[in-house]
């Protein structure tokens, strides 16, 4: 399996190094140059919905623990309800996983 998703990769290697293609050179377009632009974003978008879900995740902790969390709040306290709805977390259910996926 991932040999074939790989092979896409070693086809275009494998014609990149061949004699007629030396010659060729491709400048890149303002749809390169777009791409990279969201393909760097989504890449931050993405770490920045992980490091939120992370601490949330360590305070959610910290307050079972020391038993701060009044489950009769959770409607209105995101640590009762147990997930983050805030931050990123307000605008989509996971932006992590979106971000990732508009990646691929």
């Amino acid at each position: 399996l991932l040999m074939l998703i790989a092979m896409p990769s070693f086809v275009v290697a494998d014609l990149a190094t061949r004699s007629e293609c030396q010659s060729v050179v491709v400048a890149l377009t303002l749809a390169d140059y777009l791409l990279a632009i969201i393909f760097i974003s989504l890449i931050i978008l993405e770490t920045v919905a992980d490091n939120q879900q992370w601490k949330f995740q360590q305070e959610k902790t910290r307050r079972r623990k020391n038993g701060d969390i009044d489950m009769s709040k959770s409607a209105s306290d995101d640590y009762a309800a147990g997930f983050c709805r805030s931050g990123l977390f307000a605008m989509l259910r996971k932006p992590n996983y979106s971000c990732e996926q508009s990646i691929w």
